[in-house]
């Protein structure tokens, strides 16, 4: 009898030490792993096919707000025009949404996407907005950049170069205006 209590106890001290091992091995595990998710690169091709606006602009202007359900937070990015390489627009601004942003206490923070800074300039790759949304501000049409920070060639006037993930362009006036002159027709 006194065996058989040993070997239970000792069965119930054993089996507690083994899920004890096997919750910490599953936690090494899960701590050392990432999700990572993998960005492919979007030819230029493809951005001025798909755009139905391609623009070079200064960010002027942010608005944060809600969406209608309260379960996003957008920013509503006004853009001043400067060049027109495709499209029929006739304002001298449009509002670009980006995901994310703050609304009184209240901030949404998203990653590898698109994210304007005011005073930011570049071209923008632009489409209508995919979930039809209006700003709430000027009831104007919001665009989204086609292939999010892809589609936004920020320039460094300092260096004379415009970048994007995946691209850089050397001598904007020279190179990047006559590239894109061509592609647009």
């Amino acid at each position: 009898v006194f065996l058989v209590l040993n070997l239970c106890v000792y069965k119930k001290y054993f089996m507690k030490k083994l899920l004890y091992l096997m919750l910490v091995c599953i936690f090494l595990f899960l701590s050392g792993y990432r999700v990572q998710a993998q960005l492919y690169k979007v030819e230029l091709t493809e951005k001025v096919k798909n755009a139905s606006l391609i623009i070079e602009g200064k960010v002027i202007d942010q608005k944060s707000f809600w969406n209608d359900a309260h379960t996003m937070i957008y920013t509503a990015n006004t853009v001043e025009l400067y060049k027109l390489f495709k499209g029929n627009e006739t304002s001298k601004t449009i509002e670009v949404l980006t995901q994310g942003g703050t609304v009184g206490l209240d901030c949404i923070v998203v990653s590898d996407l698109l994210q304007l800074d005011k005073d930011k300039v570049g071209v923008f790759f632009c489409e209508p907005n995919r979930i039809h949304l209006k700003s709430p501000f000027t009831q104007k049409t919001l665009f989204d950049v086609y292939s999010s920070d892809q589609g936004f060639l920020r320039y460094d006037l300092e260096r004379d170069f415009a970048y994007a993930p995946f691209v850089t362009y050397e001598n904007i006036e020279t190179n990047l205006y006559n590239i894109l002159k061509q592609q647009t027709g």
